[in-house]
Parts: structure tokens; sequence; C-alpha cells
């Protein structure tokens, strides 16, 4: 099945949010014991999770969940993995509770895992959260790096108490800076020291791959997703399909099928750009990946 909605946070919208947050959350509050509040370092610390899942760090199970075998096959390597997404989402608080105003999540990149432990610290601290991403290397138990950044919770969560679509507010701008500020060199310094260089379209961050492929022609971006697994994910992001609709639309002086598309979606409805761009495809010579 073709996902409809956002994949990453940072394409979370008023009306749409992605199913790894969505689950996350639900679960979160079906967790919570009777006359206690879900916290504002728990809602913050349920971004940073998925937030570093989608940089391709896999999570330490914590004890409580020791018991569960995850498959291999879902834990993916150093890059983006809707599957892995979709499988850590179902366990609330993944991570140790220090204290009331500190929880602890561990990771480690899957090359590395043997070498590396990654620590994320979260502390409650005046009007927002302390994070620091701390790298561990585990054969001299010696600290390697450590990654400071600040989260000002007013900033991000708009109402605590309402659904989960409205809760929070500005996830593109804090996606951006944590992943540009923490969590990407964080990854890059860790496989550069155990020397795991990985020059090659797999390894770039998934929304550098989406991007790359907004540049392909249709025909191109058959090709593009064939490729392999990892590559295929892109066919699953609807701002893609729009971009090579208008595309396509443009070329073949078809843009009726676009523009009807354009309003619907403006009217509030829901708007399937995968369909839309074959519809559009019918009035060119066809693509081997529609066939």
């Amino acid at each position: 099945m073709v996902a409809t909605g956002p994949i990453l946070l940072e394409e979370c919208t008023r009306q749409e949010i992605p199913s790894s947050l969505d689950k996350l959350i639900a679960h979160l509050y079906e967790t919570t014991a009777p006359h206690k509040e879900v916290t504002k370092l728990e809602l913050i610390g349920s971004l940073v999770y998925i937030l570093m899942l989608e940089m391709g760090y896999t999570p330490t199970m914590k004890p409580a969940y020791s018991h569960i075998n995850i498959d291999e096959q879902f834990v993916g390597d150093v890059s983006f993995n809707k599957k892995r997404m979709q499988i850590f989402c179902q366990y609330p608080r993944n991570w140790q509770v220090l204290n009331t105003n500190c929880i602890e999540m561990h990771y480690f990149l899957i090359p590395c895992q043997q070498t590396f432990d990654i620590i994320v610290s979260m502390t409650t601290f005046g009007t927002g959260i302390t994070l620091n991403l701390i790298i561990m290397n585990n054969v001299t138990q010696e600290l390697e790096h450590l990654f400071p950044y600040f989260i000002p919770t007013v900033k991000y969560i708009l109402n605590a108490n309402a659904p989960v679509e409205k809760k929070f507010n500005n996830l593109r701008e804090l996606s951006t800076d944590f992943k540009n500020k923490v969590a990407y060199p964080a990854k890059c310094t860790i496989l550069n020291t155990d020397y795991k260089k990985h020059a090659c379209l797999q390894y770039l961050p998934y929304e550098l791959l989406v991007r790359i492929a907004t540049y392909l022609s249709l025909q191109s971006f058959g090709s593009f997703i064939q490729t392999c697994k990892h590559l295929n994910q892109v066919s699953d992001e609807q701002f893609m399909w729009k971009m090579l609709c208008r595309k396509t639309a443009n070329k073949y002086n078809i843009r009726s099928i676009y523009k009807n598309a354009i309003k619907k979606e403006k009217n509030g409805d829901k708007v399937d750009w995968r369909v839309v761009c074959k519809e559009s495809s019918e009035f060119r010579p066809r693509t081997s990946y529609f066939t």
C-alpha cells in the first residue's frame, strides 16, 4: 500500500502527521498511569526518538522490552528505513528514566555496534530541555565526542492536552536544526572514526534523496526507485509524485489534470499524487514502472 501521508517529522501539517509520531504518542498516553500526565520532557523525548530513527540510528531496547525478539531485517543499516520506524515506534518510553527531570536514550549504528555506544541525555532546564548526544567508545570506555543542544519547549509544544496533530509546532525547524547540528555530525564522526566511510546514494539523508529525485524525468524516476529497496522508499513520498506530475503536465501540455488535482487539494480533499501522475502518463509513452 502506498503511503499518502507525510513520512518525516519535518513534513507535519496541521491536518496530517507521520504515522510514526501518531503511533508513538498514542502508545505513550495509553501506558501512562491513571491520574498522571505525560510530561513535556517525554513529548520532546518522543520527537527526538523519532528524529534519531529517521537519521538511521537503531535504539537499544530497554530492559522492559529485552524479551522481544526484533528481526534483523527491520534494523536496517545507517540510513533511513521505514520498517525500522514502524517497528520501534510501537514501544513507548524506550528510554531510561533517571529521575522526573531526566531521561536517557541509547542507540548504535549497525556497522559500529561493537565499537560505539550513542547516549542521548535530556534534562529539563528552565524553560527548555538540555540535550547532550554522547559518543562513548566501548573499547576504551572513554567519551569520544559530545554534541550539546538546547530545545525550548514553548517553541515546539503548542498544547500538550490537544489531539496529537495539534500538540506540536515548528517541527520542520526542529527536525532540520537537530539533524544538521547533532544527529548528522555525530553519525559522520562515528563512521569516519571507525573508518567506515560511505560515498553512495544509499547513505545520503532521506530528505536529500527526495530532493535529488525531483530533478529526474518520470522514466528516470522509474529506474531510480527500482534500483534497490532503500531507494524505492522514495516512491512513497507524495511530494515526489506531485513534482513529477507537474513536470509531466508542463512538458506534454496537459496541465488540466494537474490543475484539477491542485484545486481538489485546496478544497481540503485528499489527493493521491501517484494516481494523478499515472493518469498524466497516459498521454505520453508509458514507462515500465506503470505497466
